[in-house]
């Protein structure tokens, strides 16, 4: 278990010299992580919380999550099959997207990200080869 925690400064919070907005942001980051080693298998569950809080530009404030685990089995001691998923709640800052400044958005856009993959590796002492699929998932907010 652990975390960190910080202030942050932004002179320009929306990219636009006619609405410049500075302010300072606390950030704090707890989050834990949790794996095993009980050969032939392995795994691990971590993840973390941000938030961030503006001093003065309150609807920039933001909760983001990220939940991330995997399971591993060696079959012998050069084959190892393995699992795994991530799931992230994060947002896109306003004025992120400085190739359309006409488009800011009022508030950060939040998005959903999701990845569960599988694979196996072969690892001899002359060579590497591994096999993996993932799948991807994103669902934006806007």
């Amino acid at each position: 278990i652990g975390g960190t925690a910080g202030v942050a400064f932004r002179d320009n919070l929306y990219r636009s010299p006619s609405a410049e907005v500075s302010d300072v942001i606390g950030i704090i980051t707890p989050g834990f992580r949790v794996k095993s080693d009980l050969k032939p298998y392995e795994f691990f569950v971590d993840g973390d919380v941000e938030v961030g809080e503006y001093r003065s530009e309150s609807e920039n404030d933001y909760i983001d999550g990220d939940l991330r685990g995997g399971i591993s089995y060696d079959l012998d001691l050069e084959t190892t099959i393995y699992a795994d998923a991530r799931y992230r709640y994060d947002h896109v800052e306003i004025g992120a997207f400085i190739d359309e400044p006409n488009r800011l958005a009022t508030e950060p856009t939040t998005y959903h990200f999701g990845d569960v993959g599988a694979g196996v590796t072969k690892e001899t002492a002359q060579w590497l080869g591994a096999l993996d699929a993932s799948l991807l998932y994103y669902n934006y907010n806007n």
